[in-house]
């Protein structure tokens, strides 16, 4: 009645293992970051978690890569008849691991596509009161300031677009 919707997903147990996350910008992966729950938790919200990131491209996670930004995304943007839309301009798809169907393997079923409540995970050390980015480690500072640069180009490049 009030226009809210629920999801009902099964369990993924391999929850536990983490989950990762493709962070984008635009239609360009960014980075890949592996969310881990701290020792006995079972979510990684909230910044509850060990993170760990990669690059595009590392072997780690290049199937996974290949599949979502070079397969599933123009899908979906089809299927949803969103094809002729901008891609929000920072964005993530977070994946759970499951049990594959050849013994041992992995495969990631997608936990939530986000747009809305994203955050710079570099930057977190200049979260909450009395902090700022004079707290965050320099390197942190480096690779929060690579991603913002980007998003701010990808910025100008979309409002060029509108002219």
């Amino acid at each position: 009645e009030a226009g809210g919707q629920l999801v009902d997903q099964r369990l993924l147990p391999r929850i536990i293992e983490g989950e990762v996350r493709m962070q984008m910008v635009k239609d360009k992966l960014f980075q890949m970051i592996h969310k881990k729950p701290q020792d006995g938790g079972m979510s990684a919200v909230g910044g509850i978690s060990h993170y760990t990131f990669y690059e595009p491209g590392d072997p780690k996670y290049a199937d996974l890569e290949a599949k979502f930004v070079g397969r599933d995304i123009p899908q979906l943007m089809e299927a949803l008849h969103i094809a002729d839309q901008p891609l929000p301009l920072l964005w993530t798809g977070d994946f759970i691991p499951v049990d594959g169907a050849e013994p041992g393997s992995t495969e990631y079923v997608v936990g939530e596509f986000n747009c809305s409540c994203v955050g710079i995970s570099k930057f977190g050390a200049a979260c909450g009161p009395q902090k700022c980015l004079a707290d965050v480690k320099d390197a942190d500072y480096l690779e929060g300031m690579r991603l913002t640069n980007l998003m701010g180009v990808n910025a100008v490049e979309m409002l060029d677009e509108m002219k």
